[in-house]
C-alpha cells in the first residue's frame, strides 16, 4: 500500500486536483471529516496544511477520486457517548459564534 504522503505528492504534481477529495479524523469533533484536495495548501513531512491548521498524515483516513474511494488506512473509529458529543460539539460551534441548529444565512 502507497504511504498516504507518497499519494497526497503524487496528486498534488501530477493529477487534477479538482478529483480528489480527502478524509481525516478531527479530533475536536470526534468525526471523519471530508475536504477538497484543493483546499489543501500544502503537505508537508509529517503534516498537511488547510488554512491555518496543520493536520497530522496520521489522521488521514481515506482518499477519493472522482467520489470513488481509491485509498484507505484500517483505523477503529472513535467509541465516544453521544451526550459528551453534543458537548464538545455545542462548544466548538460557540467558539465559532455559530449557533446550534441554525443555519447561516450567507
Amino acid at each position: 500500500m502507497m504511504r498516504i504522503r507518497d499519494l497526497l505528492n503524487k496528486v498534488k504534481w501530477s493529477e487534477n486536483h479538482d478529483d480528489y477529495e480527502i478524509s481525516y479524523l478531527d479530533r475536536v469533533l470526534q468525526q471523519e471529516v471530508r475536504v477538497k484536495f484543493k483546499s489543501i495548501s500544502r503537505v508537508e513531512d509529517e503534516f498537511f496544511i488547510i488554512g491555518e491548521s496543520s493536520i497530522p498524515l496520521h489522521r488521514v483516513i481515506k482518499v477519493y477520486k472522482k467520489g470513488k474511494l481509491v485509498w484507505e488506512r484500517k483505523v477503529r473509529p472513535f467509541k465516544v457517548d453521544k451526550k459528551v458529543e453534543k458537548k464538545i460539539k455545542k462548544k466548538l460551534m460557540g467558539s465559532l459564534g455559530w449557533t446550534v441548529g441554525v443555519q447561516n444565512p450567507s
